[in-house]
């Protein structure tokens, strides 16, 4: 059985910030989308990701979309971790959606979301990879997920 995995890449902007396209596949589901993000806000909320344990009530998230008076209107990329039940593993969760006009129908959205089982080692360096792909360390990041 092949693993679900999670690839993101950067493409970075002159003024500091940068378009993080997250792109996912799990038995035969898959999604792409992206947002935009300032590169040191980026690594920081990456770096919350390998917190351990993780909160139960306060959850490393890196959200994107269109803001209004620093208020989320649009949600177009969102990562978030939280615990699994009372296992060791943790939630991964990815949506994506795509960017809605003012001309447009919100019912003609289109969306996706997907979980991933990991374990706090993954996420750990799911958390550095982040890190280093918006400090320009490295052109990728991919995740794959545990099967148990």
């Amino acid at each position: 059985m092949q693993r679900g995995m999670i690839r993101f890449n950067i493409k970075r902007e002159d003024d500091g910030s940068c378009e993080l396209i997250a792109t996912f596949a799990s038995k035969g589901f898959c999604g792409s989308g992206s947002a935009y993000f300032d590169l040191a806000g980026l690594a920081k909320a990456a770096a919350d990701f390998s917190a351990f344990p993780l909160s139960k009530d306060n959850h490393p998230c890196i959200q994107g979309g269109y803001f209004d008076s620093q208020v989320l209107t649009q949600e177009h990329l969102h990562i978030s971790a939280s615990p699994l039940g009372s296992t060791s593993r943790v939630r991964l969760l990815i949506r994506i959606s795509t960017p809605v006009s003012e001309t447009m129908s919100n019912e003609l959205r289109r969306s996706a979301s997907v979980e991933f089982s990991a374990d706090y080692e993954q996420m750990r360096s799911l958390s550095q990879g982040l890190v280093a792909l918006a400090e320009g360390r490295c052109e990728e990041v991919i995740f794959e997920e545990f099967y148990s």
